[in-house]
């Protein structure tokens, strides 16, 4: 799409302006031991860390919450890997029973609606969070989610105690909490990071997800066992305690622009502010929501967006039950081989992300490129893997590679899809990912839906399979929507700041 004059003579403005701070403070800058939007990043890593560990714990405690013995007679489960002789000659200690003789009386359909249930909550703040953001500032927002989210997390097994249906209730506040800080943070990300960093330092903040889930899902496999608090309920105690913890830091350390810091240095803010336009926000413009919704590159964001959650929460939410009940792993074998994937995905997005802003600044990719790159990468890499799986059946070794390579190759969607939206329109970064966010998030309502009606009967390799296939499939088609769709072109509609008057832009 062409931008009319109007918008290329505004955009050459806010450029001509910076050329001279784009060069100079970059150089400047680096004088400084410590600048202050890494101050900004590690308090937005371990913001997603909290916010992961709160989310997913639950995948793994529901094993030891739940009796499995009160289901056999109305579930079949095939047992055809337990006595399974393993190459690499590893003394596995193997669960010889599925029963579980102590925990609530939970079905597969009711599991499934409890590991939902957090996404019901999840999707409907999304996009009058990134409006609210926007207009209005980010950091309460992101304080008061996870703030929110911790006071239910902490109130989860009271309610799991009571009924089933009011642990669902505690659940769906826990994702109404949660579900503005994506768009929030995206809308700040936009404001803090220089252009010329934003892959790398983006896949940082973003990549505390992946490691808050390595490190949520590893941890509450030993937690189970503990003592104190009474053993699964020490996941929701613990985590939910330090999102209080984070909730003080955040509020204290953190501003919601470069230009409110006391203490940043007029190098930094330059850097910072070097590729962007050096404009105001026009707070009072209108989103433009007949552009934004007719727009395919924003599509191709909702549709490869779609595509991740599909697949990534099936392996989040079913992969300790996969491994309990086809592979037979124990709890706390269960917890380290579920969490360490997302420590190789959060590493891939490191990675990938500091050697494609060498490839962007150095004129060799564009940005489109880079972007359809990473996200083809991230995205039929664990299409293959999860078919491998298929393939390895009961072969420990095999499985774990596939799933642990499934992982680390989707650390590549950081650079792709996930960071798309700053590229087409900055001012409009937090509604744009509110838009993404909603619609991709019903994958994970859907996905244990659909993993619960497919081994509501029968619990095999052979039904397994079923949903490995469909998570390969919807990784590929939502790949090639991208490729086709996508593009990192600024679009005519992407900003919303006040033109210059003709005597700052002399200034």
């Amino acid at each position: 799409m062409a931008m009319d004059s109007d918008d290329e003579d505004f955009l050459d403005t806010a450029s001509n302006s910076s050329v001279k701070s784009l060069l100079l403070p970059s150089k400047q800058a680096k004088k400084r031991p410590f600048q202050v939007r890494y101050v900004f990043v590690i308090l937005g890593f371990l913001g997603f860390n909290i916010l992961y560990s709160l989310r997913v714990n639950l995948s793994v405690a529901i094993v030891s919450m739940v009796n499995m013995s009160g289901n056999s007679s109305e579930t079949n489960v095939k047992t055809e890997c337990y006595n399974h002789d393993y190459q690499d000659g590893s003394n596995l200690t193997l669960v010889s029973s599925l029963e579980n003789r102590e925990g609530f009386q939970w079905d597969s359909t009711v599991q499934s609606y409890v590991l939902g249930s957090f996404f019901i909550g999840y999707v409907i703040p999304q996009i009058p969070a990134g409006q609210l953001a926007e207009k209005f500032g980010s950091k309460r927002i992101l304080a008061t989610s996870i703030l929110m989210a911790s006071i239910f997390t902490l109130l989860g097994p009271m309610a799991a105690r009571i009924h089933y249906s009011v642990f669902i209730v505690c659940r769906i506040f826990t994702g109404l909490s949660e579900g503005v800080f994506f768009p929030s943070m995206h809308a700040m990300v936009a404001k803090w990071l220089p252009k010329s960093e934003r892959s790398f330092l983006t896949s940082i903040i973003y990549s505390g997800s992946q490691i808050g889930t390595m490190l949520t899902m590893a941890a509450t496999g030993y937690l189970n066992s503990w003592t104190l608090f009474g053993g699964w309920p020490a996941a929701f105690y613990i985590f939910g305690m330090f999102g209080l913890v984070w909730f003080v830091l955040w509020t204290m350390f953190v501003y919601e622009t470069p230009q409110d810091h006391p203490s940043i240095s007029p190098e930094e803010l330059a850097l910072i502010t070097a590729g962007q336009a050096p404009l105001q926000i026009n707070k009072s413009s209108k989103t433009p929501w007949g552009s934004i919704l007719s727009s395919s590159a924003v599509w191709a964001i909702v549709i490869a967006h779609f595509g991740q959650n599909w697949g990534f929460y099936t392996l989040l939410f079913e992969l300790p039950t996969y491994l309990k009940t086809i592979l037979g792993l124990d709890i706390k074998q269960n917890g380290l081989i579920s969490g360490m994937p997302y420590l190789l995905q959060a590493g891939t997005g490191w990675i990938s992300g500091y050697f494609l802003d060498r490839q962007i600044s150095g004129g060799r990719m564009s940005v489109t490129a880079v972007r359809k790159f990473s996200n083809t990468i991230g995205l039929i890499g664990p299409a293959l893997c999860v078919i491998g799986l298929t393939f390895a059946k009961c072969d420990y070794a095999w499985s774990v590679v596939m799933l642990f390579l499934a992982m680390a190759l989707n650390g590549f969607t950081y650079s792709g899809f996930n960071i798309n939206h700053v590229d087409i329109a900055p001012d409009y970064a937090g509604t744009l990912m509110g838009i993404t966010n909603c619609i991709a998030n019903f994958a994970g309502i859907l996905a244990p839906a659909y993993v619960g009606v497919v081994l509501q009967d029968e619990i095999s390799l052979k039904r397994w399979s079923y949903i490995f296939y469909t998570s390969a499939m919807i990784y590929t088609v939502t790949s090639a929507f991208f490729v086709f769709l996508g593009t990192a072109e600024l679009q005519p509609w992407g900003l919303a700041r006040s033109k210059p008057s003709k005597v700052a832009s002399t200034a």
